[in-house]
């Protein structure tokens, strides 16, 4: 999978299940978690672990919001399983 794609498939993994910002499908809002992203990807160059993503995207979720995201660890899957 080339990187473009990689890109736009975990964006819309973040934005479609993870979401803490409650982005959802908001046109002006769709890079809203590029940074996130682009941290993702250098993770996963890096060879991350499943578990390593997963405390990332949840610290990610106590910095900004009070309610964590319930299925952290299905998002991982989901961007895990694409690569």
């Amino acid at each position: 999978m080339n990187e473009n794609n990689q890109t736009r498939r975990i964006r819309e993994i973040l934005r479609k299940y993870w979401d803490p910002l409650v982005v959802g499908d908001n046109p002006h809002l769709h890079d809203e978690y590029d940074d996130i992203l682009f941290k993702i990807l250098t993770m996963l160059d890096a060879k991350c672990t499943a578990e390593q993503l997963e405390r990332y995207l949840k610290t990610i979720e106590e910095r900004w919001t009070s309610f964590p995201v319930k299925e952290t660890s299905l998002v991982v899957k989901n961007i895990l399983e694409g690569l």
